[in-house]
């Protein structure tokens, strides 16, 4: 039991973890965008 609830709480962290990249990212790209479209 307690192996499964260690392995479960890792993927949940990953997950969270990558999910919080992710948001990063697309918040860069959408910057990114907006400033793009300014300069056009």
């Amino acid at each position: 039991m307690r192996r499964e609830t260690i392995a479960v709480v890792s993927m949940m962290r990953s997950m969270k973890i990558l999910g919080l990249n992710l948001f990063r990212v697309r918040r860069r790209t959408n910057l990114l965008r907006l400033f793009e479209g300014k300069d056009d």
